[in-house]
This record gives structure tokens, C-alpha cells and sequence, in this order.
């Protein structure tokens, strides 16, 4: 009778040990895939941070393109093409500046006048035609941590300051001036510049 009892307290005992053993690797498998879920909640606020940046440059490079087209002009050219641009062709072909200390590269390429298209210029009480032009913005580095490069483009909205020539009265569409679409073109990981 007394072998009986320690035959069942030595298989209670395993029981028991092999419950907690159990219950741990569940608990470790859950610590993991919190770790897991809050890196990968890091990684994605770090990226909305750096496309929230990317857009405030984009702001101000419509702003300055109000008053005046800046110099670096390209043909048009393939997402693909820009996406796979090395920083020495932004260096190169694009306009640099400089946002709270980080530099970046735009360039941009005309696309077309819409000729039913117009933006109303209140001040002179007079209606002109609309031109698009595609701004592609170029960030190296945009935070510390960061190891990449992020391209933007926008698609921006001016007035051509000449007469409209829409030839169907229905088809006339006011367009607001500045910035119509905004996209990221890439975000081209671990790359490194040289």
C-alpha cells in the first residue's frame, strides 16, 4: 500500500512538473510574439514618420514652385528607371535642399496642359489653363536609424497663365493649384550609398 502512494505521488509529481513546463513554453511563445508585434509596430511608426517628413519637403518644394520653375527639369522617365536611380544621378540631375538639417534631391518632369482644365486666379478675376508637373522627391537617411533611401513622387497643379481652349463648354473643370496626388514610388531597403 505505502509503494502504491509513492507510485502515484511520483506520477502526480511528473504531472505536475510537466504542466508547469508546459505553461512556460506557452508564456515564452506569447513574451515572442509581443516582442515580435511591438518591433514590427516600431518599424512601421518609424516609416510613417519618415513619409510624413518626406511630404512636408514635398509641401515646400510646391510652395517655391509656385513662383517659379527651379532648374533641374527632366524628360519623362519609368518609375522604374527613377527607382533604381543611384544618388549620384539625384546629385547630378536634381535640385538639392535642406529641411531641418537633412538634404534631399527633387527633380521633375512637365506632363501635360489640360485644356479643359482651369484654375481660377481670384485676384484678376481671370481664368487660365491648368499644366501638371510631376515632382519626384529623393531622401537619403531620412531618420538616424534609418538604412534607406525614400522616393516620393506628387503630381502638381499650375497655372499655365494662358487662355483656355476647351472646345466642349461641358467639359470644363476647375482644378485646384498646388499638390493633386502624392504617392511613394519606393523605399529602397538595405541599400547602401557610396
Amino acid at each position: 500500500m505505502v509503494m502504491l502512494r509513492l507510485s502515484n505521488a511520483g506520477f502526480t509529481l511528473v504531472m505536475v512538473l510537466l504542466f508547469l513546463h508546459l505553461a512556460s513554453l506557452l508564456a515564452l511563445y506569447e513574451l515572442l510574439h509581443v516582442s515580435q508585434t511591438l518591433r514590427l509596430a516600431h518599424a512601421t511608426d518609424n516609416e510613417n514618420q519618415r513619409i510624413y517628413m518626406a511630404k512636408n519637403m514635398l509641401n515646400k518644394i510646391a510652395t517655391e514652385f509656385k513662383l517659379a520653375n527651379p532648374p533641374c527639369e527632366i524628360s519623362l522617365s519609368s518609375m522604374h528607371y527613377i527607382g533604381r536611380a543611384k544618388k549620384e544621378w539625384w546629385q547630378d540631375r536634381g535640385c538639392v535642399k535642406t529641411l531641418e538639417n537633412v538634404k534631399y534631391y527633387f527633380v521633375y518632369e512637365r506632363l501635360d496642359s489640360d485644356s479643359c482644365g482651369y484654375i481660377n486666379n481670384i485676384d484678376n478675376n481671370q481664368i487660365f489653363a491648368v499644366i501638371y508637373y510631376r515632382i519626384t522627391l529623393f531622401v537619403d537617411e531620412l531618420i538616424q536609424t534609418s538604412k534607406s533611401a525614400l522616393i516620393l513622387q506628387a503630381t502638381l497643379a499650375k497655372s499655365d497663365h494662358e487662355r483656355l481652349s476647351c472646345s466642349n463648354v461641358g467639359l470644363l473643370h476647375e482644378v485646384y493649384p498646388g499638390l493633386q496626388m502624392t504617392r511613394v514610388l519606393t523605399s529602397l531597403r538595405n541599400m547602401t550609398w557610396h
